[in-house]
């Protein structure tokens, strides 16, 4: 079974951006159900490529695009948008553990809350010294010149 065959089953829309490829707009309550039918039915050929996440406060929201390898066939996006003012979402880390550095990145860069991944930390990216709650990924962050 292909990628594209289960996203379809699932009444995922997938576009073909271009050839191996593809791009999902999915909403945020059905990203954990969507990655774990991947998993399963493609019998664990995916891998958590990178999660990449955008402020977009002209629209109110932070969108993150999980880039799922699909060994041997091909990257599938899966585009979530949170609201910029709690963005949370539920994590793949129990279905895909090697997500976790991705999301331990977006939740100390953006201050996205992965709702049942209790190892996150800050800072693990940032400077020591960096004030907790300061997320210098977001478009409104200025640094400080001491």
């Amino acid at each position: 079974m292909s990628a594209v065959k289960v996203l379809r089953e699932m009444g995922v829309e997938v576009k073909e951006v271009r050839p191996r490829r593809y791009v999902c707009e999915v909403p945020r309550e059905k990203l954990h159900s969507i990655v774990s039918s991947l998993v399963r039915k493609l019998d664990g050929k995916v891998y958590a490529s990178s999660i990449v996440g955008i402020d977009r406060p002209e629209e109110g929201v932070i969108e993150l695009s999980y880039n799922l390898w699909v060994l041997g066939e091909c990257l599938v996006s899966l585009r979530v948008k949170l609201p910029r003012d709690a963005p949370e979402i539920e994590t793949i880390t129990d279905v895909l553990p090697g997500a976790y550095p991705h999301e331990l990145e977006a939740f100390d860069l953006l201050g996205v809350k992965f709702i049942g991944n209790d190892k996150l930390r800050e800072p693990a990216f940032k400077p020591e010294d960096m004030p907790p709650g300061t997320y210098p990924l977001r478009k409104d962050w200025k640094l400080e010149v001491r």
